[in-house]
C-alpha cells in the first residue's frame, strides 16, 4: 500500500470489513469507504480513486443532507463490492455500490464500474461497459487450478459485446 491511501470505515453498520489479498498494489490517492464490506483479491493492481460499497450522502433525502456532515448513506444504499484475482483498475477508475469484478477483470483509466463483471473482461466509460475480452493465459492453471481455469473460459464465453 502506497501513501495517501484513504480508508474510511462508516458508522452505518457494525464492523465494516477492508479485505486486501496477499501482493496487490494499492496506488496513492486511492480511497476505500465502507460501510459494510469491501473485498479485494490477490494479485491485483488498484489505482482506483474510489471503491465504496455505499452511496455516500443521502441523493434523494434533501432533509438529511442538512444534518452535521452533510447527512450519511442510509442501509439500504450498502452494497458489497468484489474484486477478483488478477485485476488492474486503471488510474481514476471508479467502483460504486454492488460491484463485482470477476478474476483477471481489467478497467481501463477513468472507468466507473457498477454491477457484475465476468472473468477476464476489458471495462471502460461512464458507466462502464465491457469493451473487450482478455485473454486468458493457459499458465495461469498452474497456479489456480483446472477447475477454474475452465470456469474463467466458460463465464467469458458468455459474455456478448
Amino acid at each position: 500500500m502506497f501513501d495517501n491511501v484513504s480508508l474510511a470505515g462508516l458508522k452505518i453498520f457494525d464492523d465494516p470489513e477492508l479485505r486486501i489479498g496477499d501482493n496487490t498494489y494499492i496506488s496513492p490517492r486511492s480511497r476505500f469507504m465502507v460501510a459494510k464490506s469491501v473485498v479485494i483479491g490477490s494479485w491485483s493492481l488498484i489505482g482506483c480513486r474510489i471503491v465504496m460499497d455505499n452511496s455516500g450522502h443521502p441523493i434523494a433525502n434533501a432533509a438529511a443532507r442538512m444534518t452535521s456532515g452533510g447527512g450519511s448513506a442510509s442501509r439500504e444504499s450498502v452494497r458489497p463490492v468484489s474484486v477478483g484475482d488478477l485485476c488492474l483498475l486503471g488510474a481514476g477508475s471508479c467502483l460504486y455500490p454492488g460491484a463485482r469484478l470477476g478474476d483477471g477483470v481489467v478497467a481501463k483509466v477513468g472507468a466507473h464500474v457498477a454491477g457484475e463483471i465476468p472473468p477476464f473482461c476489458l471495462v471502460a466509460g461512464n458507466p462502464g461497459r465491457i469493451v473487450g475480452k482478455l485473454p486468458i493465459a493457459e499458465e495461469l492453471k498452474e497456479h489456480f487450478g483446472e477447475d477454474r481455469y475452465r470456469m474463467w473460459k466458460e463465464q467469458q464465453a458468455a459474455v456478448v459485446i
